[in-house]
This record gives C-alpha cells, structure tokens and sequence, in this order.
C-alpha cells in the first residue's frame, strides 16, 4: 500500500519548493506508514487562513508556522497546513533557507501524521532529531 502526497497552494506564493516537500512527505509516508495506504495533502497557506485553522480547531488565537490534521487513520486521509509568512520568519530567524525551513514543517507535520509528539521536552528533542535526520535524507547538509 502507498500514501499519495497532493500539495495545494492556499498562499499568494508562486515560487516554493514542493518537490522537495512532497519527496520528504513521500519518505516519510513510505517508511512509516507503509502498511496504511491513503492520503497526504500537503497545503501551504498564509498566517490569516493558519491563524483561522489553529483558532477553530486548536483554541489559539494566533498563527502558527504548521499544523496537522488526521481525518482518518485508514485508509490515511491527513493534512499538514504551512504558513509561508511564518517559515519565510523562522528561516531568517533560524539562518537556513526557505526552502530548507519549509521541507523541515513538512517534515515536522509528517512525523505527527506517523504518530510523533512533541508536548515534552523529551518528546521535542526526540522528534527534532528525527527531523534532522529526514533533512539529511533529503540534501540538507547544515541541520
């Protein structure tokens, strides 16, 4: 069984790095989730419409830089939500590249998709170095 990547553009942006996105998704996806099948969407969006997702659906009344839905576990029908306001923030914040900074919420959406938490510090920690080590898989070299 697979896991079908899609992407959507919600944001004003022409320009982004959704190959590499949808193959760290894709990784992801085949290595965690081999035995689900179903879908990913991949949407990448501006702060106002994250903002609208994380207050309805999480009761925070601010924008965040990723989040994640699991509609259902199977098959797999999930979606990870990406501001393109607050990555382009974060990278300059981070010193990396967008492109980097986008991949790594990929990333980080994928994992929770495959069950990773991160409301501890230890929890954090771990899931950090497992986005690091997909960044690596993926050409990244300065994570």
């Amino acid at each position: 069984m697979s896991i079908e990547v899609t992407y959507c553009n919600q944001s004003d942006k022409k320009y982004l790095p959704v190959k590499k996105m949808i193959d760290s998704v894709r990784n992801i996806a085949n290595q965690k989730l081999k035995n689900v099948g179903g879908s990913i969407n991949l949407v990448v969006c501006d702060d106002t419409f994250i903002h609208a997702l994380n207050k309805q659906y999480l009761a925070h009344d601010y924008p965040t830089d990723v989040i994640t839905f699991v509609l259902d576990e199977k098959p797999l029908d999930a979606e990870i939500y990406i501001s393109y306001e607050t990555a382009a923030e974060q990278a300059k914040d981070y010193k990396v590249s967008l492109t980097q900074e986008m991949c790594r919420l990929a990333v980080h959406g994928a994992l929770h998709i495959a069950g990773h938490d991160d409301d501890s510090d230890e929890k954090r920690q771990a899931m950090h170095k497992l986005e690091n080590h997909y960044l690596n898989l993926a050409g990244f070299t300065n994570v």
